[in-house]
C-alpha cells in the first residue's frame, strides 16, 4: 500500500508541475505580446506567484525521487 500512495504522490505532483509550467508559458506570452492593458497587468501581478508554485512543485518532485 505505501508504494501506491508514493507513485500517486509522484504522478500528481508531475501533473501539477506541469499544469504549473504550461500555465506559466502562457502567462509569459501574455505579459509580453497581450493586447488588452487591464489582462497585461493583471498577469503581471500574478505572474511571480505562479512561477514560485511552479518552483516549489519542481523541488516536491526531487524529494520524491
Amino acid at each position: 500500500m505505501r508504494q501506491n500512495a508514493r507513485n500517486f504522490d509522484r504522478a500528481y505532483l508531475g501533473k501539477m508541475a506541469g499544469d504549473h509550467a504550461a500555465t506559466v508559458k502562457l502567462f509569459q506570452k501574455q505579459a509580453t505580446e497581450g493586447q488588452d492593458a487591464e489582462l497585461v497587468a493583471f498577469i503581471r501581478k500574478h505572474l511571480p506567484r505562479l512561477q514560485h508554485h511552479l518552483e516549489r512543485s519542481k523541488d516536491l518532485q526531487r524529494l520524491l525521487k
